[in-house]
């Protein structure tokens, strides 16, 4: 690494082995956590509150401009903040693993990275695993711009937070890319939406959701990396 060494972290791999690039926590963000730690430890074990959601809206009726431009509070917890991500990169294939980021440490750090590897933002990737589980706190337009992926992957039953938001999603439909593809691991209120052939159809994207409670859902991935150009 070249750049702040702050931002980003290239660990020290044999060759032949998976790249691996710690983007998220920073030093603030983890001198943060120890701050509140015996705090945050109480937490373990207890039920959560779950987030404020909006009413349901349907398909036929959702405004995806108006939700991906709403303006939303962002992530500041600090257990979210000290989660590891890290940005894999295998046989010319990029993987991000976004854990529960922060929006305000991700995004310094994908910029530093495109600088550091002298390419152009948005990154090109592979695979988004997306922050949060499709949190709107944590899936920000600026995050849009800075890294845009073919299949972006939900992993969330909704059961306590009603993840993934609209919000989360629309910014990822209309800001994250050309070829965008999203994989849903489980079926309900506020992943099915996303599979109407209807918005699909308009907004140009693929959504793939499990065909059953049990059942799974399989990504083949080609060769491609980062610096292979923008989607098209």
């Amino acid at each position: 690494m070249t750049t702040a060494d702050s931002l980003f972290l290239e660990l020290p791999v044999a060759e032949g082995l998976p790249r691996i690039t710690l983007l998220s926590p920073n030093p603030t963000s983890l001198a943060t956590l120890f701050a509140v730690w015996d705090k945050e430890l109480k937490k373990l074990g207890k039920s959560e509150t779950p987030e404020p959601q909006p009413p349901a809206e349907r398909s036929d009726v959702l405004n995806l401009e108006s939700l991906a431009n709403k303006v939303t509070p962002t992530d500041h917890a600090p257990a979210n903040g000290s989660s590891i991500t890290i940005l894999l990169e295998h046989q010319g294939v990029s993987v991000l693993l976004g854990a529960d980021a922060h929006p305000t440490v991700l995004v310094p750090a994908l910029k530093a990275l495109a600088e550091d590897r002298k390419v152009p933002l948005p990154l090109q990737l592979d695979v988004f695993k997306l922050s949060h589980h499709g949190s709107r706190a944590n899936i920000t337009v600026d995050l849009m711009q800075a890294v845009q992926a073919q299949h972006y992957i939900v992993s969330t039953n909704g059961a306590i937070f009603g993840h993934p938001n609209d919000e989360a999603m629309a910014r990822v439909i209309l800001k994250g890319g050309d070829r965008r593809k999203i994989w849903f691991n489980y079926r309900s209120e506020h992943t099915v939406k996303w599979g109407a052939v209807d918005l699909q159809n308009r907004y140009g994207y693929t959504a793939e959701l499990p065909a059953g409670a049990h059942a799974a859902v399989n990504i083949a991935l080609a060769a491609g990396g980062i610096g292979k150009g923008p989607s098209t």
